[in-house]
């Protein structure tokens, strides 16, 4: 008969990671993109630019996954990946989600160094691992019988 126990989760891997990104840069450029229109629209159809627009989207990308980690821990595409986001508390906080945003952001702005630093750390972090005190988990799939 086989065991009801789900495997131990492990560090999740650069693949993963790398495929979760891309599913979540699709949804979050489908969610600007509709954001765009409908300002667009309000706007009589003529170019919307400025501090303020550049703000809204960005709490927009920020929103989406500070919500998504804060309840189940998971992005879409991280959901489709089996991989979740874990802090030492039950639930990843509002802090912790900004800060692996803020570190994202940095990574980014470096080339993405921050995310290739997973290849130096033992225990597969990157930068926002490391500075929001979290870790990125791959599930494995549960057997069924």
């Amino acid at each position: 008969m086989p065991s009801s126990e789900a495997p131990p989760s492990k560090p999740a891997g650069f693949g993963r990671r790398l495929g979760a990104m891309l599913y979540d840069s699709l949804l979050v450029i489908a969610i600007l993109a509709v954001t765009g229109y409908v300002a667009t629209a309000l706007n009589g159809f003529k170019p919307v630019h400025g501090a303020l627009w550049q703000s809204l989207l960005f709490v927009e990308a920020f929103a989406y996954f500070a919500w998504s980690w804060c309840t189940t821990g998971q992005t879409i595409g991280m959901m489709a990946w089996r991989l979740r986001a874990v802090s030492t508390k039950p639930k990843l906080t509002l802090d912790e989600a900004s800060y692996r945003v803020m570190a994202a952001l940095v990574s980014f702005l470096c080339f993405g160094l921050g995310f290739f630093w997973m290849f130096f750390d033992k225990q597969n972090r990157t930068w926002s691992d490391l500075m929001s005190n979290t870790k990125i988990l791959h599930e494995p799939k549960v057997a069924t019988a």
